[in-house]
């Protein structure tokens, strides 16, 4: 299979990025001047439907269990749009245009799965210390699909495995993560003309002595592993480091996955005992994981890579967003100077005003994404949040020229406006359904403000309307829920502007107000136009970017014709294969995230049959080198879909008396066909023996 663009069809990302400037100008909180206080009074209109969700008020559908049914957001009975969900809409902006802190940043772990196979390891803690050695692994075989010892190992011996209780039993022994094994090595394990590793002749007799590493079971696993290790030590810079990131990357499994993998979960003991691991060295970096393809923690976070653009943490030391919107921080704190009253409806909300949607699935952030959420580093192929890969070696399995390097972010995350999808998605338990307010419904608010300059003011409302306070602009703010797929465009127009100031006659203070159109403040504007990220905050902000425009997550087609053949994920996996040289492992990313002020659609990707493995993935049972030095079949050559020689038999256990049957090649491949039509049909889940006895008792 080979990827290759799709130019008929073409769409923009629903989300981008507005640049951050160099640095963050910072000041006394006591600098400015404070002498005006008073309201701004605003409108608020949809522009296309808008969902607040109700989540103290949410039902389950009848249908499909576990699906979720908000209501719209009421107080009393009165739909209502929250002031704090306004107030942090306008500070996004705020910050954004005035090149402030991210005073919303993600500090969690970044992680992402990596492609490339790790090599064997042992770490032990001796001598008050954590050490990582080389180790050389020994494959103990499993049975193959067929139940048979699979390719070329004549003279090895197969082990049947049985999983229980937490523990692996090989003939009658149990057995755990880190328990040391005498063995006799046997030969070479092959496939094809190509050499894939040594084996276990046999458990419990030889000269050798390793660990064992039992890690999760899969089923028709191919083989476990014995470490043995070698003398040589992995140098590292920081093994405590790679010895916790290696912890949590577990519990991250765990987690993710209880079932299958918190029976084999292990935790590397200062107890003087061998663990084994699979490692990779980036400079002077160690990576440690407990399978060969594993996920890799980074050592960066978000707010190690957004240099002066952390956030504010003293009041001495304020961005012009925490100035005028308070901060909370270790040490100190300020208060804000604004408050923004719940919107109200204008009239009477009728039901006929809201309508009832199923949505489509919301994919969550993915900054695993790299070539979406930061810059392409100079000369990298692939990149992650620590290091770019700059080459591959040539012959025999690639092996990555890796060079540490920080990733530099793209920057602040906003969403583009479009018009949502008309027709329902179906039910899922990854999706919901919503009451939404149909466009064209007005809200009131207040923003009350204390104590605040003269330049502050004229931001404020300017930032509101944008600089066009009429309600036809096309220059609007994204709320409430759903905004990928085009829900929440709302637009903000100022009604008036009410202003009270400080006077002094004669030494005694008295006030005077002023009722200001809102007119005299949208020029000049009042925030400096020729930064990029005042630009690109604007090309985000208008409904014209996109107009007439295809907005959506990243169109693919893997063209396996399953349910997951267009889901988004399948772009990015086309998309490493499309740089120049790219092929099996050999990623080169070929698009970025194209930059606000640049074309913004891509090309969708297709995959088409030309007899080479479908993505290119890691094949555990193939060299890659037999990839990269085999041209691909001409297409007229492979196999139809339903070829039953492209399926091996499985063993699978009956969900009813829990004995293993086997699901045959000509059930898979009759049910792949099926799929085609209903992807809701599966492998079988109860042996023959029991299906019959059920249709006989109906």
């Amino acid at each position: 299979m080979a990827w290759r663009e799709d130019s008929s069809v073409r769409f923009i990302n629903p989300y981008n990025f507005v640049s951050l400037g160099d640095r963050v100008n910072r000041a006394d909180i006591d600098d400015e001047e404070r002498e005006l206080t008073g309201v701004i009074s605003c409108a608020l209109t949809t522009k296309t439907p808008l969902v607040i969700a109700d989540h103290e008020n949410v039902t389950e559908s009848k249908e499909v269990a576990g699906h979720k049914i908000y209501d719209f957001f009421r107080v009393n009975g009165v739909p209502v749009i929250p002031g704090s969900g306004i107030r942090g809409m306008i500070r996004s902006a705020y910050e954004a245009v005035t090149d402030s802190c991210m005073s919303v940043c993600n500090v969690s772990i970044l992680s992402a799965r990596h492609p490339f196979p790790r090599k064997p390891g042992v770490v032990i803690y001796d001598g008050g210390k954590w050490s990582i050695y080389k180790a050389k692994k020994y494959m103990i075989k499993r049975p193959d699909r067929r139940g048979r010892g699979a390719g070329s190992d004549t003279g090895n011996t197969v082990y049947e495995i049985e999983y229980k209780n937490n523990r692996a039993y090989i003939k009658g022994t149990g057995y755990t993560t880190g328990s040391v094994v005498r063995f006799e090595m046997g030969s070479d394990y092959r496939k094809g003309n190509f050499t894939i590793g040594p084996t276990v002749r046999s458990i419990d007799t030889g000269s050798e002595e390793g660990v064992l590493l039992l890690w999760a079971y899969i089923n028709n696993k191919h083989h476990n592993s014995v470490f043995v290790k070698q003398n040589e030590r992995v140098v590292c810079a920081n093994p405590d480091k790679a010895v916790n990131d290696f912890s949590v990357l577990m519990d991250m499994y765990v987690e993710n996955d209880e079932k299958s993998y918190g029976p084999y979960k292990y935790t590397l003991n200062k107890d003087g005992r061998m663990y084994p691991v699979w490692y990779e060295t980036v400079g002077d970096e160690v990576y440690l994981s407990p399978a060969c393809i594993s996920r890799t923690i980074f050592g960066n976070r978000l707010e190690d890579l957004i240099g002066s653009h952390k956030k504010c943490s003293r009041i001495d030391a304020l961005c012009s967003a925490c100035r005028l919107f308070g901060m909370v921080g270790d040490i100190s704190s300020a208060g804000s100077r604004l408050r923004f009253s719940d919107a109200l409806p204008e009239r009477e909300i009728a039901e006929t005003d809201f309508s009832r949607k199923t949505l489509a699935e919301l994919a969550g952030p993915k900054t695993t994404s790299t070539e979406f959420y930061t810059r392409r580093p100079a000369g990298a192929l692939t990149w992650n949040y620590d290091y770019k890969t700059t080459g591959y070696s040539q012959g025999g399995r690639p092996e990555p020229a890796r060079q540490a390097e920080k990733a530099i972010i793209r920057g602040r995350k906003f969403y583009f406006h479009s018009r949502p999808a008309a027709e329902n998605a179906d039910k899922t338990l990854r999706n919901s359904t919503v009451t939404q307010l149909n466009e064209g419904v007005s809200f009131t608010f207040d923003l009350y403000y204390d104590g605040i300059s003269r330049i502050q003011l004229r931001q404020l409302v300017w930032l509101l309307c944008m600089g066009e306070n009429n309600i036809g602009s096309t220059l609007r703010y994204k709320a409430g829920h759903g905004k990928p797929i085009g829900l929440g465009s709302v637009k903000i127009t100022v009604n008036n502007v009410i202003a009270r100031e400080i006077e002094s006659a004669n030494g005694t203070p008295s006030y005077k107000t002023t009722e200001y159109n809102p007119d005299v403040f949208m020029s000049p504007v009042p925030f400096d136009t020729v930064k990029t990220y005042f630009r690109e905050f604007m090309i985000m902000a208008d409904a014209k970017t996109t107009q007439g425009k295809k907005v959506s997550y990243p169109a693919a087609d893997s063209g396996r014709n399953d349910k997951n053949s267009r889901a988004s994920h399948q772009w990015f996996i086309g998309n490493r294969q499309l740089g120049d040289g790219a092929r099996g492992m050999k990623h080169n990313i070929k698009y970025t995230l194209p930059f606000l002020t640049e074309n913004l659609e891509l090309p969708a990707l297709v995959q088409e049959n030309t007899g080479q493995r479908p993505g290119g993935g890691y094949n555990r049972y193939n060299n890659r080198s037999r990839q990269a030095a085999t041209e691909p079949k001409p297409a007229e050559e492979t196999k139809p879909a339903a070829d039953i020689s492209e399926y091996n038999p499985l063993t699978l256990t009956c969900a009813t008396c829990a004995k293993p049957f086997i699901y045959t090649a000509r059930e898979q491949a009759g049910h792949e066909k099926l799929r085609q039509t209903n992807p809701k049909i599966g492998p079988p889940k109860n042996c023959p023996d029991c299906k019959k006895s059920k249709k006989a008792k109906k």
